[in-house]
């Protein structure tokens, strides 16, 4: 039995009936963020394209990241397949989604992540001919202006979450509230159509459901802005009063403030979470700059800058943050950062190498640096091609800063890097960029 084994064992050897060498090595998975990059300049490339968003408009993101890019990833790459199929297509922006929706006039377009291309395909072409497009605009236009001068506004617009359709509902349904009667119209000096009456950033501007009634609409323009704005003065002032002191005096926050679609009780019961987890030592071993209560997420932006969900009880804020760095790791990571960006600098790939401003953590900038420095031992004699003159590592992970690195107005000479990656798909990445050449020389690494 054992002499029949092992003449099975050596055939199995020698003629390869074993499992072959290249299925035991593991198979490099493509880096989502690398990928999407790639399809977006694409994109541009051959079709025009110069805005691509990763799920714009949604709120809740405090989950896995990888998921999403993973299914922005999947809408893009359909998007490609489609757009060589679409008679002259006027879309300059797309945003990958969970809905179709015309929107920004007739140029901008969102569309599902899990779409097929034939039904992309059918959607993109059955648009408004030109003279029908022309008609909508201006119908649209004339009554944009008999609204704004009626109200004596600066503006009014409808946001990109509202579709072309709605929007002119919205306007006509305007109208008519302003064609019921006196309108005692408060300060305001903007409108905005939205989904549904919110709080906008900008204090000026009054939000307005593009579905409302016309009298719930007349109502919400007599809406006083005073009033609105200062029963919010009023509770950051009791927030300050009851938690403010104890939050800064335990964890040293810069800024603690609440997301505009917090209520005023949401945001007290936030305040009142995060000052009794606030006595937790760990907590307190942290940095802490910028602390946002929010409506649906709970986040770590970067070293310093946190997002913490207003119904989270205490004992779940100090489990949500307990593995962010202490201060200590911080400053040495950031002091390594800072000596390892000194060996990049003159070096023979032509690139300036930088680290994200804006939420990249210092651990990962460091990771980002290490990198490229073994890229650059590795690759001695590597050129990056023009236009490319810049290398700047993000988070790859960030929806946020996905969406900035896909749409930065610096994206024609700027190489964006996940500093998430391993060093095999950070050298796949990177050579694409260039090409080897004796003539870079060797500059010192």
């Amino acid at each position: 039995m054992l002499h029949r084994l092992l003449i099975f064992l050596i055939s199995c050897f020698f003629f390869g009936l074993l499992v072959p060498a290249s299925s035991l090595a593991v198979e490099l998975q493509p880096n989502s963020f690398h990928e999407l990059l790639n399809t977006k300049r694409s994109l541009e490339k051959q079709f025009g394209l110069t805005g691509l968003e990763c799920f714009p408009f949604i709120k809740k993101i405090d989950r896995d990241p990888s998921d999403l890019l993973q299914k922005c990833l999947q809408g893009a790459r359909i998007l490609e397949q489609a757009l060589p199929q679409v008679q002259g297509s006027p879309y300059h922006t797309f945003g990958v989604s969970q809905e179709f929706l015309r929107t920004g006039g007739f140029q901008t377009a969102l569309i599902p992540w899990d779409t097929s291309a034939d039904t992309l395909i059918k959607f993109l072409n059955d648009r408004p001919s030109q003279e029908e497009q022309a008609e909508f605009i201006e119908k649209i236009v004339a009554l944009k202006n008999k609204i704004i001068s009626q109200l004596g506004i600066v503006n009014l617009y409808c946001n990109q979450q509202v579709s072309n359709t709605h929007c002119l509902q919205g306007y006509e349904s305007l109208s008519e509230a302003l064609a019921s009667g006196e309108t005692r119209f408060k300060r305001w000096r903007s409108v905005v159509l939205t989904p549904e009456s919110s709080r906008l950033q900008d204090a000026y501007a009054l939000s307005i459901g593009f579905s409302e009634s016309p009298q719930v609409m007349h109502e919400r323009l007599e809406s006083d802005l005073n009033e609105i704005w200062d029963a919010r003065r009023k509770m950051f002032e009791t927030m300050e009063e009851r938690f403010g002191e104890t939050i800064r005096s335990r964890l040293g926050v810069v800024k603690l403030f609440c997301d505009l679609e917090v209520s005023n009780e949401e945001c007290l019961r936030g305040a009142e979470n995060i000052a009794v987890a606030s006595a937790d030592p760990v907590l307190q071993s942290q940095h802490w700059g910028e602390l946002e209560i929010h409506r649906f997420n709970t986040l770590i932006r970067g070293d310093f800058d946190t997002t913490v969900r207003f119904d989270l009880a205490p004992e779940q804020i100090v489990k949500a943050f307990a593995k962010r760095p202490t201060k200590k790791k911080i400053t040495e990571d950031q002091s390594l950062a800072i000596k390892l960006e000194g060996y990049t600098k003159n070096n023979n790939t032509k690139l300036r190498v930088v680290c994200d401003l804006e939420g990249l953590h210092a651990d990962l900038c460091v990771k980002g640096f290490q990198n490229f420095i073994k890229f650059l031992k590795t690759n001695r004699d590597f050129c990056a091609d023009l236009p490319w003159t810049e290398l700047m590592f993000v988070d790859g992970q960030s929806l946020q800063r996905v969406n900035f690195a896909l749409n930065s107005s610096s994206r024609q000479s700027y190489i964006y890097a996940d500093a998430n990656s391993s060093y095999e798909e950070f050298e796949t990445y990177l050579m694409a960029f260039g090409r080897a050449d004796n003539a870079c020389g060797n500059q010192g690494l």
